[in-house]
């Protein structure tokens, strides 16, 4: 009789636990008293929200959502057990020394500055030419080509007719015809100076009185000749030029970088390059210019760096991997890049305040950079020193909209019914 009785019990209590199970109801832990319902939601979608236990669209039971559980987790705050499971991770915002390391690519190209054209100033035949193709090295002073120009044959010979007048009309008393003279001589002179005949040539036809009959045209840098448009014997006009010389013992490289990157760029900074081909190896160079538009075609920020190449290894048409660091912004709050959602109409990153507790909150970014280029610049809705999140932040921000909208629901505003 008594193991009935005791049998009797146990069922009894199963069966009042599966009706509570069941239907919601809960007995309170404190009073004993009744659990209240403050809606029912379908298990798949929190979004689909009843006023009467029943099926979802799915077809799926029912959940309870209960009133003490919305009070204990009010928005803006969600549940310690739900961060433990998302494994949200904090770190604590700090104030920092921000600088950015900026990586691109870039093409190596001839130092414009030392560019050098070779035209002849006076119209004539090339009769000897020294330099025959392009890459061929020259050094400053090289003769390139010796040009015959009938102008500069008979130029000569009136300078020093010219002279010899001067010397013929030495002993006369008459100062304006001494004058007239001098000044035949002096506009000789002029002419061959104009035609890039040296001093010393001049000096040497005046002391022996032989008139050359060609003018060498001068290499006037040393560099490789990029540019030959010249053959022995042909004719050449004056002005043409014939011949390029770049001086590849200091190169440009041109790079290009994002618009919102060029305020960590400045004239003067440090740069490096490496060269796939030559794994190990920097070449350190130099910010020379930044152009003061942007390019059509990409929309990109075009900056030109200087890199000396006393061996001549790089080789205009190169491309390139740059770096620029840029320059350090002093003693800025800064956090992780991770900890900030960004909605595309405002930043939001959420501070921990201990017990599962976490506060989105609107802020308002600076520059981005540090190590790695992974941290960013607070400039205003986080203070030193509070802990921020650093990992998980999607579903905190997913539970905490949940939760406002949970929160803002009356009976009365109950949008599905349950028949």
């Amino acid at each position: 009789m008594k193991k009935t009785i005791i049998l009797t019990t146990v069922v009894l209590i199963a069966g009042v636990a599966g009706f509570w199970l069941g239907t919601g109801y809960r007995p309170s832990e404190e009073s004993g008293a009744e659990r209240e319902v403050a809606y029912w939601r379908a298990p798949m979608n929190p979004d689909e929200i009843y006023d009467r236990p029943g099926k979802s669209a799915m077809g799926m039971d029912l959940v309870p959502v209960y009133a003490d559980e919305l009070a204990d987790s009010a928005a803006p705050t969600t549940r310690r057990a739900f961060t433990q499971r998302m494994n949200v991770r904090t770190t604590k915002a700090g104030r920092m020394d921000l600088s950015r390391t900026i990586r691109t690519v870039g093409e190596v190209a001839y130092d414009e500055e030392r560019l050098h054209a070779i035209s002849s100033k006076i119209s004539g035949w090339i009769e000897v030419l020294n330099v025959n193709y392009v890459g061929d090295q020259v050094r400053a002073g090289d003769p390139l080509a010796e040009l015959y120009a009938p102008d500069l044959v008979a130029t000569q010979n009136e300078f020093l007719l010219a002279l010899k007048n001067v010397e013929v009309l030495r002993e006369v008393n008459s100062a304006s015809v001494r004058s007239d003279a001098e000044q035949l001589l002096d506009a000789a002179r002029d002419r061959l100076v104009f035609w890039d005949v040296q001093q010393a040539d001049i000096d040497r036809l005046a002391s022996t009185g032989q008139v050359r009959r060609t003018i060498e045209l001068i290499a006037p840098a040393s560099g490789v000749v990029v540019n030959h448009n010249v053959l022995s014997g042909s004719f050449v006009d004056a002005g043409v030029t014939l011949l390029e010389i770049a001086d590849l013992r200091q190169v440009w490289v041109h790079v290009s970088v994002f618009d919102h990157e060029l305020s960590w760029i400045r004239v003067g900074q440090e740069s490096r390059m490496t060269l796939s081909y030559q794994p190990g190896r920097e070449y350190l160079g130099r910010v020379s210019y930044i152009y003061p538009f942007l390019r059509d075609e990409a929309r990109d920020a075009h900056v030109r760096l200087v890199f000396d190449n006393p061996n001549l290894e790089l080789v205009p048409g190169m491309y390139v991997n740059v770096e620029l660091d840029g320059e350090t912004v002093a003693d800025v709050l800064a956090v992780p890049i991770s900890a900030v959602l960004r909605s595309g109409t405002r930043d939001v990153a959420f501070v921990a305040h201990g017990d599962g507790r976490f506060e989105p909150r609107t802020v308002r970014l600076g520059a981005e950079g540090g190590p790695g280029n992974e941290f960013v610049q607070v400039l205003s809705g986080i203070e030193e020193g509070e802990w921020i999140v650093i990992s998980g932040q999607f579903m905190l921000s997913s539970e905490s909209r949940l939760q406002e909208a949970l929160e803002s629901m009356a009976p009365d505003s109950v949008i599905g019914h349950n028949h």
